[in-house]
């Protein structure tokens, strides 16, 4: 535990950045522009692209640094129909 500040910005935007990604199934180039993603528990999954580190909303999305954000192939775009989990990253 440290007493150290932390600062931490929470704001609406179309574009964000990650850091700390980590794969658990492979993506091909071309499915970068057909990804959902999940910031919070629950929360309806929405439409972003991805390039390198930076996230592109396709609606602006309320997210704050250090909060998680996790990828999604959807399950129209997936031979067998459900979901796929692609990995996640952290919020800067």
């Amino acid at each position: 535990v440290s007493n150290d500040p932390v600062e931490i910005t929470s704001h609406s935007s179309k574009e964000i950045r990650i850091e700390k990604v980590n794969w658990v199934n492979k993506l091909k180039n071309s499915e970068a522009k057909k990804l959902e993603a999940r910031i919070r528990y629950r929360q309806k999954k929405f439409k972003v692209n991805l390039e390198e580190n930076k996230v592109i909303f396709d609606e602006p999305q309320t997210a704050a640094s250090g909060q998680s954000i996790v990828f999604y192939l959807p399950a129209d775009s997936v031979e067998g129909g459900e979901d796929i989990c692609l990995g996640g990253g952290i919020i800067v």
